[in-house]
């Protein structure tokens, strides 16, 4: 859970749908950056494998 923010000279307090919206872009974030890493190994070994098969032709 999102510790709650204080007020400060130049603080922006946001409101509650605003602390929603930031709690769940942190996990959507969370989310992509994993997929774009599975992504990017799988493409990795497809890379991988058609060098393989390139170099035995």
């Amino acid at each position: 859970m999102r510790q709650s923010r204080t007020p400060g000279p130049h603080r922006v307090v946001p409101a509650i749908a605003g602390e929603v919206l930031l709690d769940r872009t942190g996990q959507l974030l969370h989310d992509l950056d994993e997929t774009i890493s599975a992504t990017r190994s799988v493409g990795g070994e497809h890379t991988g494998r058609i060098a393989r098969l390139w170099e035995g032709r």
